[in-house]
C-alpha cells in the first residue's frame, strides 16, 4: 500500500513537472515572438520599400531625413557596396558615392576616347552608362511627379563625362588637380585600397578639403554645409551583370572588391535637398 502512495505521489510530481517545463518553454517562446515584433516595428529599414527599376511609377510614401542619416550611410557605401547619390534643389549632383564607378575613374577619359573612335562598344563604358542612364531616368520622372525644375535631362550621366557637349562646368563629380597644378576633371586619387582611402575621400567631401595620393589631388564638396538642410531619400534597385569588380594593387600585390552582386542586384540610395 505505501509503495502504491509513493507511486503516486511520484507519479504526480512528475506531471506537475512536466506541465511546469511545457509552461516555462511556452513562456519563453511568447516573450522572444514579442521581442521579435518589437525589435522589428523599431528598426525602421524593414519599413523601406526598395523600388525596381521597372516600377518608377509605383505610389511611394517618401521619408524626408536629416544629415544625421545621410552621414553613417555614406560611411558605410564602400563596405556595403551600395551607391548614394546627393543631388542639389534642381538635380545638379552635388557627390556620388559608387565604388563601381570610382574604380574605373582613373581610366574614364581613355575610355570615353575609346568610345568615340571606335565602333567597338567598351563593355565597362557600357555598364557603367547603362546604371547611371537608369538611376537618371529616374530622378527625372522624380522631379517630374514634384513639379519641379530639372538642370539637365541626364544629371548624373552629364557631369561623369565634363568636358563632353552639355556638361556641367562647375559641377562635377569628381575633380581635382595634378602635381603640376593641371586640372583633372575626372580623377579617384583615394582608390588605392577601396576599404581604406575611401574614409579619406570621404573626410574630404565632408569638410570641403583636399585629399591628395599619388601626386593627383582630389577637391572635396563640404557636405557639412548641408548639416541642418533636409533630404527626400529614395531607393532604387537596379539590375546588373552580376559579375565581381575588382581592382589590383600593384604595390601590395593585392587584389580588392569595387563591387560583389548579390543576386544581379545594386541597391541605389539618392539623396535630394529639400
Amino acid at each position: 500500500m505505501e509503495n502504491a502512495v509513493d507511486a503516486l505521489k511520484l507519479g504526480f510530481a512528475v506531471l506537475v513537472f512536466a506541465i511546469a517545463l511545457v509552461l516555462t518553454f511556452s513562456v519563453i517562446g511568447q516573450a522572444r515572438a514579442t521581442s521579435d515584433i518589437v525589435l522589428t516595428l523599431n528598426d525602421k529599414t524593414n519599413l523601406y520599400d526598395y523600388v525596381d527599376v521597372e516600377e518608377t511609377n509605383a505610389k511611394q510614401k517618401d521619408r524626408i531625413v536629416g544629415f544625421e542619416t545621410v552621414l553613417p550611410t555614406i560611411y558605410r557605401y564602400a563596405k556595403e557596396q551600395y551607391a548614394v547619390t546627393i543631388l542639389d534643389t534642381d538635380a545638379t549632383p552635388i557627390v556620388r558615392f559608387d565604388l563601381y564607378t570610382e574604380g574605373f575613374m582613373n581610366d574614364w577619359n581613355e575610355i570615353i576616347r575609346q568610345q568615340n573612335n571606335s565602333n567597338l562598344t567598351n563593355e565597362r563604358f557600357k555598364e557603367i552608362k547603362h546604371r547611371i542612364g537608369l538611376v537618371d531616368n529616374f530622378i527625372l520622372e522624380e522631379f517630374k511627379k514634384d513639379k519641379k525644375t530639372i538642370y539637365s535631362e541626364n544629371p548624373i550621366w552629364d557631369s561623369m563625362i565634363s568636358g563632353q557637349e552639355g556638361s556641367y562646368s562647375a559641377k562635377e563629380l569628381y575633380k581635382g588637380s595634378s602635381q603640376n597644378n593641371r586640372g583633372i576633371n575626372v580623377t579617384s586619387p583615394w582608390m588605392g585600397n577601396p576599404n581604406v582611402d575611401t574614409i579619406e575621400r570621404i573626410k574630404a567631401d565632408l569638410n570641403g578639403t583636399n585629399y591628395t595620393k599619388n601626386g593627383v589631388s582630389y577637391f572635396g564638396k563640404n557636405l557639412e554645409q548641408y548639416k541642418n538642410r533636409t533630404f527626400k531619400e529614395k531607393f532604387l534597385e537596379i539590375q546588373t551583370s552580376g559579375i565581381t569588380i575588382t581592382q589590383e594593387d600593384s604595390e601590395n600585390n593585392i587584389q580588392y572588391s569595387l563591387e560583389t552582386v548579390r543576386g544581379n542586384k545594386k541597391l541605389e540610395i539618392i539623396y535630394i535637398l529639400q
